[in-house]
């Protein structure tokens, strides 16, 4: 059993999160009380390690390539590198190509609203689901989604990029959406899920106000063909393939984007493997 190590209580906890279909990502727990300011925990959540980690410090990848900045569908590579390897050695594919669907806007920097998954190097959150527990074989910490859980994608809301209780606070914020959809839409896209560390901090352009993007997530497509408003999806197969290979000892991170963006990384000495070909 790998639930998370903190217990959600309905009157008041709110968790900052990392992905939905908006755009933003990592996650930290956060305990309200009347006029209390918070107590922030790590953003990303407990398998938080990877954030803001070079390739030499992480051992397990997420390589997601888009071959354009238009693309709404690509592929996912989970690569995987030895304990006794030197950083820039050793590293080798473990699982792949996942198909998977991108937002509908592509690939690219990432506004709130743009329908655009996010590009860079992120880490890899915790898992989160329906179910009261995590799959079988999944060693990622796990967070059963409650019924009346929302993310908050209001940029203007000191809960930007959270999960909170609907019903409480909610004059906090003007919109959310719901991490239940089984309960609200009928669908299973957010069943399983993993939180991917974008935008943690909840940040806004300066000059605009717009949001950088809240509630980034890996999850349950509804279809090959039907791109996301943000996140990153995949068959439930695929999915819970990748939940099992998952190790938090490993630090695992995200590293998406266009394939230009990904292979200048590789040229640059950032990204220490070949980008794949498409088959």
């Amino acid at each position: 059993m790998n639930r998370a190590p903190w217990a959600f209580t309905w009157a008041g906890c709110l968790w900052a999160v990392a992905c939905s279909g908006t755009g933003s990502g990592g996650e930290a727990v956060v305990s309200e009380g009347e006029d209390s300011a918070g107590v922030v925990a790590p953003a990303g959540g407990s398998n938080s390690a990877g954030r803001g980690l070079t390739q030499g410090q992480t051992r397990q990848e997420l390589l997601v390539v888009a071959e354009t900045d238009t693309s709404t569908t690509g592929r996912l590579y989970a690569w995987v590198r030895s304990d006794t390897e030197p950083s820039g050695a050793g590293w080798s594919q473990a699982l792949g190509p996942v198909e998977v669907v991108f937002g509908r806007g592509g690939v690219g920097p990432k506004r709130e609203g743009d329908g655009r998954s996010p590009e860079g190097r992120f880490p890899v959150g915790d898992a989160f689901g329906y179910g009261a527990e995590a799959p079988e074989a999944v060693r990622i910490a796990y967070r059963p989604m409650p019924p009346g859980a929302v993310c908050v994608d209001d940029a203007q809301s000191s809960l930007y990029n959270t999960i909170a209780e609907r019903g409480a606070r909610e004059d906090r914020f003007a919109s959310s959406e719901p991490m239940r959809r089984d309960l609200v839409f009928g669908d299973s896209l957010y069943e399983w899920g993993v939180w991917i560390g974008y935008n943690a901090e909840g940040r806004s352009d300066p000059d605009t106000g717009q949001g950088l993007g809240s509630c980034i997530f890996l999850h349950v497509w509804r279809s090959p063909d039907s791109p996301t408003a943000g996140c990153t999806a995949m068959s439930r197969h695929d999915l819970l393939r990748l939940l099992a290979w998952l190790d938090p000892s490993a630090s695992p991170v995200v590293v998406q984007g266009r394939r230009a963006y990904l292979e200048r990384l590789h040229e640059e000495g950032q990204l220490d493997y070949f980008v794949p070909q498409p088959q």
